[in-house]
């Protein structure tokens, strides 16, 4: 019967623990930081319904009008009171739509700033962009073109191994 020495289990793996290097640990880091950009991009993407915005009142001028309708609530009856309060919901809701447009805006420009690296380096394709809705003006932006376009093409992807 053949006896096994419980330290030489490990045939030839080598004893302790693997040590990362710091500019390893630096880059597993940043590839999570953009992986963690794409995805709160891409999931903001689905709630929100990407369309051209007709044009907005900025910030101040909606909270100035909702000011002023809050002080002509104050006196008004009937009918006018009605209407008041429904422009003010109105106004409210457009101010918080701008709010959540403000917000995507941010998360867009994190994508563009990542979405080519990540491309080269998970092999992601234009199409598949494409397909999970993101438009193409923002891919155009991040530098990802469609195959067919004449602009550069990405670059090969570095082998691993």
């Amino acid at each position: 019967m053949i006896k096994i020495d419980p330290q030489a289990q490990d045939m030839g793996r080598t004893k302790g623990k693997r040590r990362l290097t710091p500019d390893a640990k630096k880059a597993m880091a940043e590839g999570r930081e953009r992986s963690r950009m794409i995805d709160l991009y891409l999931k903001s993407l689905e709630t929100h319904k990407y369309q051209r915005r007709s044009r907005l009142i900025d910030r101040k001028g909606l909270e100035a009008k909702i000011a002023e309708i809050d002080t002509e609530l104050e006196s008004a009856v009937g009918v006018t009171k009605l209407l008041l309060a429904q422009e003010r919901r109105d106004l409210m809701k457009q101010l918080n739509n701008q709010s959540r447009a403000d917000e995507f805006e941010q998360l867009e420009a994190a994508f563009i700033s990542v979405a080519k690296q990540f491309s080269i380096e998970r092999e992601i394709s234009y199409e598949t962009w494409r397909d999970l809705g993101v438009p193409m003006r923002t891919l155009a932006k991040a530098g990802i073109y469609p195959p067919s376009s004449r602009r550069k093409p990405l670059p090969e992807p570095k082998s691993q191994r």
